[in-house]
This record gives C-alpha cells, sequence and structure tokens, in this order.
C-alpha cells in the first residue's frame, strides 16, 4: 500500500510526525474527490500499526509483518473504516457510536487503534455532533483518519480538532503520466489527445479519470458532443 506521487510532501510531513512521536490524535485529509485522498489514509493506517516501522526508518508500511498482513487482508482487529451504509449517502449517529465503542476496548494487537472516517462530509447532524465528543475526549492511543472532499461543509468545531492536510490536484504531466500507467496495467491505452480529454473531463483529477476511461463516460462523452455539433 503506497501514496502516490503527487502526494510526496504531505506523506513527509505525516512521516516526519511519525518519527518524532508527535502523531495527533485526528487527521483531516482535504481536497477535490479523484485525487487518492483515501489511498493515502489507507497507507498512513497501515504504516501507523506496522511493527517494522519501529524498529527502522521505513518510508512507508513494510508489507510484510503480522500486522501489515492483517491490514492487507481486511482483518485487523484494530482498524475500522466507516462510512454510509450501502445504498446511503448519509453516515449516521449509530456509526460513529460504534467507533466509539470500538475505541473503548483495548487494542487486540497491543499498538494503536485506527479508523478511516470517509467522506466525512457525509455526517448527519447527531453523527457529526457524536464525533466532536470524540474529538473532544480522544481514548487511549487512538487515531481517526476523516477523508473530506469538502471540509467546508463540517462543523468548524470538528475541523479545529484535526490535524488538516491539505491536497491540490497534481501538475497536468504527472497526472497524465500516472493515468497512463494506470491504464497500461489494465491492458488499456488512449492517445494522448484521449488521455488531455478525459483529464479534461475529470476537472484534472487521476483517478476520477480512470474511472471514466473504465466505466465508458469518456466515449459517451464525446458521443454527446458529435450528437450535438451535429
Amino acid at each position: 500500500m503506497s501514496f502516490f506521487p503527487w502526494q510526496a510532501a504531505q506523506w513527509e510531513r505525516v512521516l516526519k510526525q511519525v518519527r518524532e512521536n508527535k502523531v495527533p490524535h485526528a487527521f483531516l485529509l482535504n481536497g477535490v474527490e479523484g485525487i487518492g485522498k483515501l489511498q493515502f489514509a489507507e497507507s498512513l493506517a497501515a504504516y501507523l500499526l506496522c511493527e517494522s516501522t519501529s524498529e527502522g526508518k521505513l518510508e512507508q508500511a513494510c508489507g510484510t509483518c503480522k500486522q501489515c498482513r492483517l491490514v492487507e487482508s481486511e482483518t485487523h482487529p484494530d482498524y475500522k473504516h466507516i462510512g454510509p451504509e450501502e445504498g446511503s449517502s448519509i453516515l449516521k449517529v449509530d456509526a460513529i457510536r460504534n467507533m466509539v465503542e470500538f475505541f473503548a476496548q483495548s487494542s487486540m494487537q497491543g499498538g494503536r487503534k485506527l479508523a478511516v472516517l470517509s467522506p466525512a462530509e457525509s455526517l448527519n447532524h447527531n453523527a457529526a455532533n457524536a464525533l466532536l465528543k470524540t474529538l473532544e475526549e480522544p481514548s487511549g492511543d487512538s487515531v481517526i483518519i476523516l477523508v473530506s472532499h469538502s471540509s467546508g461543509q463540517l462543523l468548524p468545531t470538528i475541523r479545529s480538532r484535526c490535524q488538516v492536510i491539505d491536497f491540490s490536484l497534481p501538475e497536468t504531466s504527472a497526472a497524465k503520466q500516472w493515468l497512463e500507467a494506470a491504464l497500461n496495467k489494465d491492458e488499456l491505452s488512449l492517445s494522448g489527445a484521449e488521455l488531455d480529454s478525459v483529464l479534461a473531463l475529470a476537472a484534472q483529477a487521476p483517478l476520477r479519470a480512470l474511472e471514466y476511461v473504465k466505466t465508458g463516460a469518456l466515449e459517451e462523452n464525446q458521443r454527446m458532443l458529435e450528437e450535438m455539433a451535429s
């Protein structure tokens, strides 16, 4: 599990805190959708749980220790993903209450307890208030990583209790290079002009652009443009 090339500065910032034992109880990863914030959160969670990072100056989670294997298999007892229920766009208070109970229990692996909450702006009013109380009174060695596509929609008091890390769109050349490599892995290819078109359609967000290619949105957009021009 790794971060994306355009997230190197944010990763170095967090890495410095980890090495200095200054990890906050809550991070807020903020930026437009489709630039890899959730993957960054997952990579950070894996790094904070990894056994080998405490034994050496690793830049990323080792991927081979017991904790990393549990994370990879999605069976780590001290790590939770929190989001809206399937079919819903709202994150309700019961999910936050379950998270509070999760943090109140002792660590099963003897280390940190982690929760990744995404998207944070999906919290309804009651859930937001419950989260705020948790942020005001963090329990033990726990870390909550909030992922937000629009942090301005969050309560100011939630934002103020998190370390905010802002993510910008990658430069066009970096986005194009990554997208081309990602497509090649899936045995897909686009011309230079097509890469430019799908990135423009995705507002330069490379992960969104990749999704558009896989779902045929680029072809649909081109078809609509042709129909409008005819």
